[in-house]
């Protein structure tokens, strides 16, 4: 698995070593020649499915719930594709995303009360779709950020 870092409001390393890593875990979902992604309704931005990692589950584990929980669809196989750990000023976080090949797609959203009020709606769209989507400026920094760091890891994904 690779590792890619980014730095944003021209941060190094040095910067932020005090402060300790937050864990995501993210998937690249194929299925039929299409990806999913997760449409926020309310501010206009698109993610790929996946979240935070809990204490007690390795990322695959918690790339395994995310999926269930934000596409209805079970994981057959969870292949580690990248890394990408983000540099803040009040934070860090290292994402690792996972090639996933779903097995049926039918289970009821799990979705918490946030991604509820996010109106987040999963979707699969064309390889090329997904791409335009991800690289779509938002108008807000932080979620230009959130999809252009989707938008490396899909790209390195695939």
């Amino acid at each position: 698995m690779i590792t890619i870092e980014i730095f944003a409001d021209e941060l190094n390393k040095e910067d932020v070593a005090h402060l300790t890593p937050h864990r995501g875990a993210r998937a690249i979902i194929e299925k039929d020649g299409e990806v999913c992604l997760l449409f926020h309704e309310h501010s206009g931005h698109v993610t790929l499915p996946g979240g935070g990692v809990h204490p007690d589950e390795s990322p695959e584990e918690a790339v395994r719930r995310e999926v269930r929980e934000e596409s209805g669809c079970d994981v057959e196989h969870a292949e580690p594709s990248v890394r990408i750990k983000e540099h803040f000023v009040d934070s860090v976080w290292h994402h690792d995303f996972f090639r996933v090949r779903p097995g049926e797609c039918k289970r009821p959203l799990e979705r918490s009360e946030e991604e509820k009020r996010l109106g987040l709606t999963p979707r699969f769209v064309p390889l090329e779709e997904a791409l335009e989507y991800l690289g779509k400026e938002t108008g807000d920094a932080v979620l230009n950020q959130i999809q252009r760091r989707e938008l490396i890891a899909l790209m390195h994904s695939i």
